[in-house]
């Protein structure tokens, strides 16, 4: 049984080889597929360093906002209403949630770094253009 188990593993990686081979001569197609933890996230900055035997970069990417009250009472109204603050407790400052934590191998942050530089320079360009746009229309508004 061990061997019938480990030809059938041998010829499933012959065969992913087998077709990576063939990939390489015509075309490739790459299947993007989310997986259960996937989510969108607002990152205001990012916090890291490289990794502590320099081979990659760790990245944490947080959002920032004002800390949520923990607890705050309120008195209630003769009419059973909801009246006034009365306290509140919470944390003081800033909130910086971390979102997530990724670890980049340097072939992969060099890749990140040239694929920001280019989406900033595709962003600022749009940003050019709509602001061109807008005040178009607005000069159009304004001599109506």
């Amino acid at each position: 049984m061990a061997k019938s188990g480990r030809r059938a593993r041998q010829t499933t990686q012959a065969t992913k080889v087998e077709s990576v081979r063939v990939a390489r001569g015509s075309e490739v197609h790459f299947h993007y597929i989310k997986s259960h933890a996937f989510r969108v996230v607002h990152v205001d900055g990012i916090h890291g360093g490289p990794t502590p035997d320099g081979s990659g970069i760790h990245m944490a990417m947080f959002n920032e906002r004002i800390p949520i009250a923990q607890e705050e009472i309120y008195s209630i109204s003769s009419e059973g209403r909801l009246g006034a603050l009365k306290s509140k407790t919470g944390r003081q400052g800033i909130v910086r949630e971390v979102e997530i934590s990724a670890l980049l191998s340097l072939k992969a942050a060099r890749a990140l770094y040239g694929w920001l530089a280019s989406m900033i320079a595709k962003a600022e360009e749009m940003t050019v253009i709509r602001a061109k746009v807008e005040a178009k229309i607005e000069a159009e508004l304004k001599a109506k």
